[in-house]
C-alpha cells in the first residue's frame, strides 16, 4: 500500500468471497429483528478492514453479493441498512428489551477453524459489538466437521456463527441460494424464497433477472438473515508492461484483473509498452 508502483500493478478483482455473521433467528435472542439490527449497526467495518485486511485486500460489507458479482450492489444503496452506527445500534437494543446491553445472554460467536489472520477480523468484529451494545462476547474457533454438523442440524446448534463463502461460479443463485429457508442458515423470509425462486428459474429476460435478485438481496439485508463484515478479494501483481482486455480497465462488471468469470480474456493479454 505505501509503494505507488506496486500498487499501481496490483491488480484486485472482486467476486472472492464474503464474511459474515448469521443468527439462530428462531429462537432468542436473535429471533427478535431490533437485537440483529442492533448488531449490524454494531460492527465497525471500515476500522476492522482497514486494521486487520488492509485496504488491497478487503473491503467493508454491507451485503452478500461482493463488487463484481451479476446483481451486486454497485451503487450502495443497501449500504444504509447495516451502516456502522452504534447510537442507532443501541437504540434497537433498547427497542428489544436491553438497555445498555443488561440481562442480555452472553454470547459465544462460533468460527469455523479459521486462520489467525481471519480469526482476528472474527474478534474484531465481537469486539466492535461488545464495546458499543455493552453485551458479553465471546469467540470460539471449532474443528470444521463439529461446525458444520452443528451449523447444518435442525434444529441448528449454533446461535451466534461468524464465517466466510466463497463463489463456486458466477451467479447470484450460488450466494443467496445459502440463504433461502432449505439452506444451510435458520432463516426464513417468505418474501426472499419467492422472488429468489422466481430469479432463479428466469433465463429469458437477464434485466427482470438481475432487478429479481437484488430485491432478494435487499429483503435478506434488511431483515438481517446475516451481518455482512468484509469482502475479500485476491489480487495479483502484474508487471507494468503487462497489458490486455480487462486486465487494467475494468471489465463488463466493473471489476479488473485475472479472476474467476473473466478466464477468456487471458487470450486478449500482450506485452506492451509500461505506461
Amino acid at each position: 500500500e505505501r509503494d505507488p508502483e506496486l500498487k499501481a500493478n496490483y491488480l484486485r478483482p472482486g467476486m472472492v468471497g464474503t464474511d459474515y455473521l448469521f443468527f439462530d433467528t428462531y429462537t432468542p435472542p436473535f429471533d427478535n429483528l431490533d437485537v440483529r439490527k442492533a448488531f449490524a449497526h454494531a460492527i465497525n467495518r471500515e476500522a476492522i478492514v482497514k486494521g486487520i485486511y488492509g485496504e488491497i485486500k478487503a473491503m467493508p460489507a454491507h451485503s452478500m453479493l461482493m463488487p463484481g458479482f451479476p446483481a451486486a450492489d454497485t451503487e450502495g444503496a443497501l449500504k444504509a441498512y447495516q451502516r456502522f452506527d452504534c447510537g442507532l445500534a443501541k437504540e434497537h437494543l433498547t427497542k428489544a428489551g436491553y438497555p445498555n446491553g443488561d440481562d442480555f445472554p452472553p454470547q459465544v460467536m462460533w468460527m469455523r477453524n479459521e486462520s489467525p489472520g481471519i480469526a482476528a477480523v472474527y474478534q474484531a468484529t465481537a469486539a466492535s459489538i461488545s464495546q458499543c451494545l455493552g453485551v458479553k462476547m465471546q469467540v470460539s474457533n471449532k474443528d470444521s466437521k463439529i461446525f458444520m454438523d452443528e451449523l447444518d442440524g435442525r434444529p441448528t446448534g449454533i446461535t451466534l456463527g461468524a464465517v466466510s463463502y466463497t463463489l463456486d461460479f458466477v451467479d447470484p443463485t450460488n450466494l443467496l441460494g445459502i440463504w433461502e429457508s432449505s439452506g444451510r442458515h435458520s432463516w426464513r423470509h417468505e418474501d426472499f424464497d419467492r422472488i429468489l425462486d422466481e430469479a432463479s428459474g428466469m433465463l429469458n429476460e437477464p434485466e427482470r433477472r438481475e432487478a429479481l435478485f437484488r430485491e432478494a438481496e435487499r429483503v435478506l439485508v434488511d431483515d438481517v438473515g446475516g451481518a455482512f463484515i468484509a469482502h475479500r478479494w485476491q489480487g495479483t501483481l502484474f508487471r507494468p508492461t503487462v497489458r490486455g482486455e480487462s486486465i487494467r480497465e475494468p471489465g463488463p462488471n466493473g471489476t479488473y484483473g485475472a479472476h474467476f468469470g473473466n478466464d477468456t480474456n487471458i487470450s486478449t493479454l500482450y506485452i506492451g509498452k509500461a505506461q
